[in-house]
C-alpha cells in the first residue's frame, strides 16, 4: 500500500519499502568504503595462494583425486570454501558486532525502517559481496588457463557410475580423466 508523504507517494515492494532498503544498502556501502582494502586483499589473495599452492604446485605430483584432474577437485573446492567463508564471516560475526557491541541494528531501527527491511537489505548486502568474492578465484583460474566449466561437476558423470568413459564392469579403479575428449567444453553435458 502506497502512502503520502510530503516529498511524494512511498512505493512499497510488498511489506518491504524501497527507500529504506536503499538506505540500509546505502549505509553498507559508506560503511564498506572504510575497509574495503583489507576485506578484498584477505577475501581474493587467499584463494589465489592457495589455487597456485595446492592447485599447481601439489597438484604436479596428483594427477587425479578419485577419477578427476586434481586442479579440477581443489579448484572447486577452493571456490566453495571462498564463497562459503567471504558470506560466513560477515554475515556471522559481523552482525553479533553490530548488534551486541555497536547497537548498529537499534541506530537503524530508530529511523523509519522495519525489522523486515533491515534484514533483507543486509541479506542482499552480504550475497553481493559473496557472489563478487566468489567469482575472483574462478576468473584467476581461467587466467592461469584451466577449463572454464571445472566447477561443473553436476554435468559431467560421476566416475564411479557405469556411464564414466572407459569403464567397463570389470574394472576396479576409476579411469585416468585427460582434458582432450570429443566435447569441446572438456566435460560431458555442459
Amino acid at each position: 500500500m502506497a502512502t503520502a508523504t510530503a516529498t511524494g507517494p512511498r512505493r512499497r515492494l510488498g511489506r518491504l519499502e524501497r527507500a529504506a532498503l536503499q538506505g540500509v544498502l546505502v549505509r553498507e556501502v559508506v560503511n564498506y568504503s572504510s575497509f574495503w582494502r583489507s576485506s578484498t586483499f584477505s577475501s581474493t589473495i587467499d584463494p589465489t595462494i592457495y589455487l597456485l599452492a595446492f592447485g599447481f604446485g601439489f597438484g604436479s605430483l596428483v594427477s587425479t583425486v578419485a577419477g578427476y584432474d586434481y586442479i579440477d577437485f581443489v579448484g572447486t573446492g577452493i571456490v566453495a570454501t571462498t564463497v562459503l567463508f567471504s558470506g560466513a564471516f560477515p554475515a556471522m560475526y559481523g552482525t553479533f558486532v553490530k548488534y551486541q557491541f555497536q547497537h548498529t541494528y537499534d541506530a537503524i531501527l530508530a529511523a523509519p525502517v522495519d525489522t523486515e527491511e533491515l534484514v533483507t537489505g543486509e541479506g542482499l548486502w552480504i550475497a553481493a559481496r559473496t557472489g563478487t568474492y566468489g567469482c575472483f578465484p574462478m576468473l584467476v583460474a581461467v587466467v592461469f588457463g584451466l577449463d572454464p566449466s571445472w566447477g561443473c561437476c553436476s554435468c559431467r558423470p560421476s566416475p564411479r557410475s557405469p556411464a564414466s568413459a572407459g569403464r567397463t564392469s570389470g574394472s576396479s579403479s576409476p579411469p585416468a580423466r585427460s582434458r582432450s575428449r570429443a566435447s569441446p567444453t572438456g566435460r560431458a553435458g555442459c
